[in-house]
């Protein structure tokens, strides 16, 4: 087997991932702290099978969809962080009858350009800006209905370019923070494992990365923090502002 000088251990099984209109980037043992415009947040998993958190609410322009006829009551519906869907996909029942209109047709009604998705996640709020979920190239919005089987919410990839997701691979446990604007590319990150050395991002970003030069180029050190080292969600780290509805 090669040895590489840089060669460090991955002690935590953890990822993050996002993403803009064409393409993606995964960051490999934490995330890159380049990549958020604020601290992360801890968010508790539904499942001990995916990746689900619990969402309280989700207006546009102001109007609530997920408007509960009991509120007396906590209510929360299940959303999964799901990778491999493509757009922000919202029920278009009531639910059992409890939220008073079908949240998606509840949308259609009202949809406007140039206005925001903004979702309450385990109590923190998070904005899904209108650059997102509008496709420019289609002109129409990448919004659409679950099956009439699933009372919950999928969150795809209109969700990804708005936030930074932190996966735990360890246990069912995602960490959030909201992605720069406009969107904040690390060049490369240092993401060290048994089996590889400190490398580039597994990224797709169009014309962010040079891939023939980068291979000519040495790897950056593992620890340096300019050249976008992942941190570990568990790290302490300086503050930073955030949001949270609870605050």
């Amino acid at each position: 087997m090669t040895s590489y000088i840089n060669e460090r251990p991955l002690h935590t099984r953890k990822f993050a991932f996002l993403s803009d209109s064409v393409s993606g980037e995964l960051q490999l043992g934490g995330y890159a702290r380049e990549s958020t415009a604020a601290d992360m947040v801890y968010v508790r998993a539904t499942s001990t099978t995916e990746y689900s958190v619990n969402v309280q609410s989700l207006t546009f322009g102001g109007i609530e969809l997920l408007d509960w006829v009991d509120k007396t009551v906590p209510n929360a519906i299940p959303a999964i962080m799901d990778t491999g869907t493509t757009c922000l996909v919202i029920p278009d029942t009531v639910l059992g009858g409890r939220v008073s209109d079908r949240p998606f047709s509840k949308f259609k009604s009202i949809m406007t350009k140039g206005m925001s998705f903004y979702i309450t996640i385990d109590g923190h709020l998070f904005e899904i800006p209108y650059q997102f979920w509008w496709q420019r190239i289609k002109n129409a919005p990448c919004v659409q209905a679950t099956p009439a089987s699933y009372a919950g919410i999928l969150l795809g990839d209109v969700v990804f370019q708005s936030l930074v997701v932190e996966f735990d691979l360890s246990k069912p446990k995602v960490m959030i923070s909201p992605a720069c604007s406009p969107a904040c590319m690390v060049v490369f990150v240092c993401s060290c494992t048994v089996l590889m050395p400190c490398a580039y991002a597994l990224s797709c970003w169009t014309g962010t990365v040079d891939w023939h030069s980068a291979a000519q180029s040495p790897l950056p050190p593992c620890g340096a923090r300019e050249h976008g080292q992942t941190q570990d969600s568990d790290d302490q780290a300086a503050p930073r502002p955030g949001r949270d509805s609870r605050a």
